[in-house]
This record gives C-alpha cells, sequence and structure tokens, in this order.
C-alpha cells in the first residue's frame, strides 16, 4: 500500500512540475530528427552507423530531459514563493487579501482648488489632512504644487495632517494663484488669508505664519481674533528688513535688480543667492537644484521683485506683536541662515504668553531633516493640545 502511495505521489509531483508536457514535447522533437536524419544523412553518402547514432543520442536525451524537466519546474519561482513574493517578482499588482503597505510609504495626495478674494483675484489653495484647521500663512516662494513633489519639503506638513486638516495656499500672483500686476500691501495679504479661510470654512483656525508670513498671520489676529485659535510663527521676525542691525538700503537696492534681471533665467546662479538663505551648504544637492527651480516657478522675476520690496518696507513691530491675544508658539532654528535666532527671541519675549521652542539646524524656510521635522510638528501639536486643554478646563 504504501509503495501504491508513493507511486501516485510521485506521479502527481511529477504533474505538478509538468514533467509529462517536457516528455511529450521531447518525444515530438526526436521524432522530428530521427525522421530526417534517416531521409538527409543517407543522401550525403555517410554510412549507415550515423543514422543510429542520431536514435541513440535522442534515446539517451530522453531521461536527462525528464530530469532537467524536474529541477528546474521545481525551482521556478511561482510554485516555490508564496503569492505576495510571486507578484513582487512578476512586477504585478497585488490583490485585495495582500497586506496594505505602510502609510508612512504612501505620500498624500492633495487636491488644488481656487477661490476668489474679495477685490476678485483667484487664489489658489490645497488642503490634507482632518481635524481642526492648520493654515499655512506665507506669500513668496511658494508653488503648491512644486513643493509637494519633493519629499524633504512636505514631510512637515504630513506630520501634521495625522492629527490637523492642513491648508497651504500661494498668495495673489505668486506659485498657481492668478498673475498680479497691483501692489503688493499688508491689505492684500490679509484679504488673500481671508479668502482661503472662507474657501474651506474655517470659522477658527491655528496661523501658521513662517517667515514674512509672521506678520501677515499676526496682523489677522489682532483683526480677527474670534477666527484664530491659536498663533504659530515659525522662522518669523519682530523687526522687519529695515529695523534690523546692518541693514543696507544700497545692498537691498542692488538685490531687487539682480532679482528682475536673473529671476527667470535658466541659470540658477542668481536664485542661488536665496537659497543659500535658506538651507546650509551641506544640504541634500538634489533639494537645493529643487528649491532654485521652485523659486523660478514662484513668480516671474518682476513679481519677484515687487514682492521683495514689499516685504522690506517693514520696520518694528513690536507695537503691533504687543496687541496679540491669542496662545502664541514661536519656533525658530538656532543657526537661521536668513532670520537670527534672535528675532524668535524677540519675538517670543514681546508677545504675551508666548512660548519659545528651538530647533538644530539652519534651516530658515521648513525642517527638511526628518527628525527635526517630527520635532516640530511634535512641538506643536502639544502646543495645540495643551492650549485646548487649558481652555476646557
Amino acid at each position: 500500500m504504501n509503495s501504491m502511495l508513493q507511486i501516485r505521489a510521485f506521479l502527481a509531483e511529477a504533474r505538478r512540475r509538468k514533467v509529462w508536457r517536457v516528455a511529450g514535447a521531447y518525444m515530438v522533437a526526436g521524432a522530428v530528427l530521427v525522421g530526417a536524419a534517416n531521409d538527409v544523412l543517407p543522401r550525403l553518402a555517410l554510412p549507415e552507423w550515423t543514422v543510429t547514432l542520431v536514435v541513440v543520442v535522442t534515446l539517451l536525451g530522453f531521461p536527462i530531459a525528464l530530469v532537467l524537466g524536474w529541477a528546474l519546474e521545481g525551482a521556478a519561482v511561482p510554485d516555490r514563493f508564496p503569492a505576495a513574493g510571486r507578484r513582487e517578482i512578476e512586477g504585478t499588482a497585488a490583490g485585495p487579501d495582500d497586506p496594505v503597505p505602510p502609510v508612512q510609504a504612501r505620500a498624500r495626495q492633495q487636491e488644488i482648488r481656487y477661490c476668489a478674494t474679495s477685490d476678485d483675484v483667484r487664489i489658489a489653495y490645497s488642503a490634507v489632512g482632518s481635524g481642526p484647521f492648520i493654515v499655512r500663512v506665507l506669500g513668496h516662494f511658494t508653488h503648491l504644487e512644486k513643493e509637494w513633489e519633493w519629499p524633504d519639503l512636505r514631510r512637515f506638513w504630513e506630520q501634521l495632517a495625522d492629527r490637523y486638516t492642513v491648508v497651504r495656499y500661494d498668495g495673489r500672483g505668486i506659485g498657481l494663484s492668478e498673475p498680479y500686476k497691483g501692489e503688493f500691501t499688508e491689505e492684500t495679504r490679509l484679504l488673500d488669508l481671508d479668502a482661503v479661510l472662507g474657501a474651506v470654512g474655517a470659522e477658527r483656525a491655528t496661523l501658521l505664519g513662517i517667515s514674512e508670513g509672521g506678520w501677515t498671520a499676526a496682523l489677522y489676529a489682532i483683526e480677527h481674533p474670534e477666527r484664530v485659535t491659536h498663533l504659530i510663527l515659525y522662522g518669523a521676525y519682530r523687526r522687519g528688513a529695515k529695523a534690523r542691525p546692518g541693514y543696507d538700503p544700497e545692498e537691498d537696492e542692488a538685490l531687487v535688480t539682480l532679482i528682475r534681471k536673473g529671476w527667470g533665467r535658466d541659470t540658477p546662479a542668481f536664485r542661488q543667492v536665496f537659497t543659500s538663505q535658506f538651507f546650509r551648504p551641506d544640504a541634500d544637492p538634489g533639494l537645493i537644484a529643487h528649491f532654485n527651480d521652485l523659486q523660478r516657478m514662484s513668480a516671474d522675476p518682476d513679481t519677484a521683485a515687487r514682492y521683495h520690496e514689499a516685504c522690506h518696507r517693514r520696520g518694528e513691530g513690536r507695537d503691533m506683536y504687543e496687541k496679540i491675544r491669542v496662545p502664541t508658539l514661536v519656533v525658530h532654528s538656532r543657526d537661521d541662515l536668513a532670520v537670527r535666532a534672535e528675532e524668535g527671541r524677540l519675538l517670543a519675549a514681546t508677545v504675551p504668553g508666548a512660548q519659545l521652542v528651538l530647533l538644530p539646524g539652519g534651516a530658515h524656510y521648513l525642517p527638511t531633516d526628518g527628525e527635526v521635522a517630527i520635532r516640530a510638528a511634535g512641538a506643536i501639536s502639544r502646543f495645540l493640545e495643551a492650549s485646548a486643554g487649558s481652555r476646557n478646563g
């Protein structure tokens, strides 16, 4: 009985390994080869034993073919690897029962939409995540689509989007928003922000003002305290460019001329002047190249120059920041290359009840280091949760 079971198991395994198919194919090929030898070789005046040799070799090759068929079929990937591994090797799509890839391995998808300001300028904005609103306030150097393409530039936003609805927008004339030939003022920046808040339905929101956007966020919080739950000032300043030590009006004028002449050129040499203030020299070369291109796409030369001039009209902001009455967190890099950490300390000392968090590194635009991005997002989350808890208590 055991012998019979072994024979059946052997035959079943032979069928699984498709050995019979190999045997059939070999027999057909062998018959064709022997027939051809029997017909052709005598015509070539070769000895009769040459035909016999072909027959013998063909017969001897039969068991060898079976052995090879058994061995090679058994080593084939489809019958030895689990389903998930097979799909990975073959490059086909995974099925519905396969494990879902980790969330962090998939980039979040943003949906870009448009809204109109009260003075009829169309503004591009996007939102990702869910939960309370955090609205990024920043005018220059933004391009919703281009920013999102580079993992290091979106990592910070993805961290926050795990708990909050993160809203970003391109100000008028910038990025994907409608071109704008008018004057940039504090009022126009407030109109852009107000339009976006209305478009996403944010009756109340946290404003995250980055760099010069901190000034706009602070102004909005002062004028509309009922709509702002918290204020976060990231890489922002209390003193505008004109009020900071070392300000040189001639140098600033030369910089504006440089923007008008070289901003839109294919060579990034002109824009590298700004990039070198945003990221350390040892930053990822790919990130540097990407940011150089982001600047070019963010605005045409004239718009970039006009926006730069508008921001550099700002002076001392002490009186403004002292009026803030919403919970405020000041976040600054210790070695910020564009706005020194001293400005962050001044802000925290000026805004009533403000908290200060100093981050390692010198990046100004956003934390592009993974650990720093997690740390920054964590500090913001703890601040928002603690502040909300104290209010409820």
